[in-house]
């Protein structure tokens, strides 16, 4: 597929609910901006309800465009994701390492 900015945050915005899809290959490059659609796919950090219903099934991306490599900030999560059994604990743990009890 060829990918662009505005594609990588259509395809990141439709795997959201993903409970099947492990891997996904991009055959074009994409700028930092899509890289971070990506990102946010699969660790949404802008609350601990969105991280805790981040992607946690997928686990490789591969880009096959230009020698592009997947970011490391990337790479992270999706190694993560390896382990399902405590991701979403871990990832909600790494980023509100503060948060009130009182509202679960």
């Amino acid at each position: 597929m060829d990918i662009t900015d505005e594609k990588a945050s259509a395809l990141a915005d439709a795997l959201v609910g993903n409970t099947s899809l492990e891997k996904l290959v991009i055959n074009e490059p994409t700028s930092s901006s899509g890289w971070s659609a990506f990102s946010r796919l699969l660790c949404d950090t802008s609350s601990i309800s969105n991280t805790h219903c981040s992607n946690h099934t997928l686990t490789q991306i591969h880009c096959y465009g230009y020698g592009e490599e997947v970011p490391s900030s990337v790479e992270r999560y999706l190694e993560m994701n390896k382990y399902q059994e405590h991701v979403a604990t871990t990832k909600i743990l790494m980023h509100h390492p503060v948060f009130n009890m009182e509202t679960f």
